[in-house]
C-alpha cells in the first residue's frame, strides 16, 4: 500500500530541505496528517535540530529515512522549476522507494533507520526554562559569519556577553594568547538577567539562522544549553527549527 505526501507549499518545503541539508545529511521524516518533523543531531555533536512545517502533510501518520537529503532537494527543486509555483504536490511512498510521477518524475531508495542512526535524537524530555537570552538581526549573524577569518585561530569560538545595556559578540580564542579577535554589538532585545558569557563554537554558530529568517532568538537555559529559535511563515504555512547548541565551559 502506498502512502501519500500532499506538499502544499513547495517553496517552503525546498527551504525546509535546505535547513535540514545544513545540519545533516541525512534524517528520518516523520509524516503526520498536520506536518512533517525531523530531529537530528549534527556530526560533531554540538546541535540537537527540531524542525517541523506544516507546508507538507499526509493522510496516515508513518515515517520514512533517506540517506541523501540533498537528492530529494534536487528532484523536487527540478520538478518545481517546470510547475507553477503555487501547485500542490504529492509524493508516493511504497515502504522502500519515494517516488513521484506527473510529466517529471522522480524514485529514491529510502532506508531503516539503523543505516542513518549517526544522525538521529530524540525528543526532549527535560523542561528547559530560559534563563536570559536576547533577540538579533539576521544581517547581523551574517555580518559574524563573514568576520570569522580575523581569529587567526583553527577553532574559533564565539562569546556572547551584556556590556552597556548591549550584547556583544566577540569571535576569538582566548586560549590562545597570541589571537587575534573581532567583537560587535548585536542586540539591545535582551531578555532576563545576563549573569554569565556564553561562549559556543564557532561551528555551531553558523547554523544559528538555519531558516534564512529576519530575526533569530537564543537562550541559555537551566540545562546549560543554549536555545536557537527560528520561524519562518508564507500565508498559513510555516516552518520551524528550535537549535539546542552545547555551551562550552
Amino acid at each position: 500500500m502506498e502512502e501519500k505526501i500532499h506538499i502544499q507549499n513547495v517553496g517552503l518545503f525546498l527551504n525546509f530541505l535546505q535547513s535540514i541539508m545544513k545540519l545533516v545529511p541525512s534524517c528520518k521524516f516523520e509524516v503526520s496528517k498536520t506536518g512533517l518533523t525531523v530531529m537530528g543531531i549534527n556530526e560533531s555533536n554540538t546541535i540537537r535540530a527540531y524542525l517541523s512545517t506544516n507546508s507538507v502533510n499526509s493522510d496516515t501518520d508513518f515515517d520514512f529515512c533517506l540517506i541523501d537529503v540533498q537528492k530529494l532537494y534536487r528532484c523536487v527543486q527540478t520538478i518545481y522549476d517546470f510547475e507553477p509555483e503555487d501547485k500542490t504536490l504529492t509524493m508516493n511512498y511504497t515502504g522502500t522507494f519515494l517516488r513521484f510521477e506527473s510529466g517529471s518524475k522522480f524514485k529514491l531508495t529510502t532506508v531503516k533507520e539503523e543505516a542513518i542512526q549517526r544522525y538521529l535524537t530524540t525528543p526532549v524530555k527535560a523542561q528547559l526554562d530560559l534563563i536570559y537570552g536576547c533577540t538579533v538581526d539576521a544581517e547581523l549573524i551574517k555580518k559574524l559569519n563573514s568576520l570569522e577569518a580575523i581569529s587567526s585561530s583553527e577553532h574559533p569560538k564565539i562569546y556572547f556577553a551584556k556590556e552597556n545595556n548591549k550584547i556583544v559578540a566577540e569571535i576569538d580564542d582566548k586560549d590562545n594568547v597570541l589571537g587575534d579577535s573581532i567583537g560587535i554589538p548585536i542586540s539591545e532585545d535582551i531578555s532576563g538577567e545576563w549573569t554569565d558569557i556564553i561562549k559556543v563554537k564557532m561551528e555551531a554558530f553558523r547554523a544559528f539562522n538555519v531558516l534564512g529568517c529576519d530575526t533569530v532568538k537564543f537562550h541559555m537555559t537551566n540545562m546549560k544549553v543554549l536555545e536557537v529559535l527560528n520561524k519562518k511563515e508564507k500565508g498559513e504555512h510555516n516552518i520551524t527549527a528550535r537549535l539546542l547548541v552545547s555551551v562550552l565551559k
